[in-house]
């Protein structure tokens, strides 16, 4: 991965760029633990191109797949500079965001005022979509057993934690979910909702991406400047 640098995001009328920043003081840094080259495979072609079609652009890094899931590697060793570099140019149209500030109206009427389950019925959405590019992007996110959230926790996992207090909020977490899921997604619901979340796990699972990969930020649309939660590809890894 880039490491030790420090992420420097910028946003113009139709994209954001995402930056890194040399430290001032290197030898203060602390030594990143290094992956065997041997355990990192290149990423799959589809992974560059879906987004590439659509005005992704990224400059001296490359994605790769480890153990661990994707990562964003430098190409070649960064030299230091006293200001920031692009690394990648992402276009809003591909981000999926939500304002910070609750709405004050939606549809449909199941939407939340909690971001994360805000975020999570915009993923949902997105992935039902036509030709949306969060359908190909979604094949690229770590499935529900890979994911690492405790969101996702077996009682048995929560029942190894040494924090009660920890286990405590988690178990309330997952029942928030569960509650909205059995709230909004019952038998009488229209199929256009339905679909999105047929079971719990699908939609707890969706929650766990929102939390996990949300990046806060103000963006600028036109004269007005909004905080925002902002699910981006790519610059999630």
């Amino acid at each position: 991965m880039v490491p030790s640098r420090s992420w420097v995001v910028t946003s113009t009328s139709d994209q954001v760029l995402f930056e890194i920043e040399t430290p001032s003081f290197p030898l203060f840094q602390p030594t990143p633990v290094q992956e065997s080259p041997s355990q990192l495979e290149p990423a799959d072609p589809d992974f560059y191109k879906i987004g590439y079609v659509r005005s992704m652009r990224a400059y001296g890094i490359e994605f790769k797949e480890g153990p661990d899931g994707f990562g964003v590697y430098a190409s070649k060793d960064v030299e230091p500079l006293r200001c920031a570099r692009v690394i990648m140019e992402i276009p809003l149209e591909l981000m999926l965001t939500i304002r910070q500030k609750l709405p004050w109206m939606f549809f449909p009427d199941i939407v939340p005022l909690d971001w994360d389950l805000r975020l999570a019925c915009l993923l949902l959405y997105a992935f039902d979509k036509e030709d949306n590019f969060w359908q190909l992007y979604g094949d690229f996110l770590p499935s529900a057993d890979e994911c690492t959230s405790l969101l996702l926790a077996t009682e048995d996992d929560l029942s190894q934690l040494q924090d009660p207090d920890l286990v405590s909020t988690m178990k309330n977490q997952q029942l928030r979910a569960l509650e909205f899921w059995e709230k909004n997604w019952h038998s009488g619901v229209p199929l256009k909702i339905k679909r999105l979340a047929r079971d719990p796990e699908r939609f707890i699972w969706a929650v766990s991406i929102a939390q996990s990969r949300c990046i806060n930020m103000q963006v600028r649309i036109g004269a007005l400047v909004q905080d925002a939660n902002m699910l981006i590809p790519y610059a999630g890894l």
